[in-house]
């Protein structure tokens, strides 16, 4: 997965999000340096994912173990 990325729930394929950040994948800055190092920290690893959805009018964000989500096709 790459940000951007449309994706689902494996629990719930009709809640649909966009991958906003992939652990490990682009830890080129200081910000994303410390993003990885917090989620390394909260359990997460190299491919887990950070997405964002709408619920109702609200933007919600949310990080997820890679096998938790699928790629909308």
């Amino acid at each position: 997965m790459i940000i951007g990325d449309v994706v689902f729930l494996n629990s719930n394929p009709t809640l649909l999000m966009t991958v906003s950040y992939v652990l490990g994948q682009y830890p080129n800055g200081q910000h994303e340096r410390d993003l990885d190092a917090q989620m390394r920290e909260a359990g997460y690893q190299d491919r887990d994912v950070c997405c964002t959805w709408f619920n109702d009018k609200h933007i919600e964000t949310g990080f997820f173990r890679e096998r938790m989500v699928t790629k909308k096709r």
